[in-house]
């Protein structure tokens, strides 16, 4: 009878494991083209709330803000930009804002927060950006192209911010 009871809850227990979330994407895999994709509409789209200013940008990923491979920021290279790796910042001790050590600046950073792969291949991915005390949240729908390494991204839904409207992407 006890084997028979421990069969039973053995089989509820693997009937509740279910085949999972078939769009989950590992945190791993948030460095891929519609990741980068993401970024790069991020970095056309945010506005420039520190104008005349030295910048820098931070890239990183997941709701616990970690940072991303080096590989994958120099993805970005043709952007001539300067990036920092979120593992060398420091917190400002006034404002609590990061702070790159060496420069003295608190870097734009740029959030792939949550990724869901679609069948048709496509992505929606929520993705943020901060800098300072300004911020904006919203979801994105990424879309492959024709050839390998284009796509294109829309915004579905904004989420929250408090900074000024984006600029329109030249």
């Amino acid at each position: 009878m006890r084997t028979t009871i421990g069969l039973c809850a053995l089989v509820l227990m693997l009937a509740g494991c279910g085949g999972g979330d078939p769009g989950f994407v590992r945190l791993g895999d948030y460095e891929c083209d519609a990741g980068e994709a993401v970024v790069r509409h991020l970095l056309k789209t945010m506005p420039d709330v520190s104008s005349g200013l030295s910048k820098q940008y931070c890239i990183i990923k997941a709701l616990d803000l970690r940072a991303v491979d080096p590989d994958f920021t120099k993805r970005f290279a043709d952007l001539n930009l300067t990036f920092v790796n979120r593992d060398v910042l420091i917190e400002q001790a006034d404002t609590h804002f990061p702070i790159h050590p060496i420069t003295g600046l608190s870097p734009y950073l740029l959030q792939l927060r949550t990724m869901h792969r679609l069948p048709d291949g496509a992505y929606d991915v929520e993705g943020a950006w901060a800098y300072k005390g300004y911020f904006d949240r919203r979801i994105y729908h990424a879309v492959p192209g024709p050839d390998a390494k284009s796509w294109k991204v829309t915004e579905t839904k904004f989420i929250e911010g408090n900074a000024p409207a984006p600029h329109a992407a030249p």
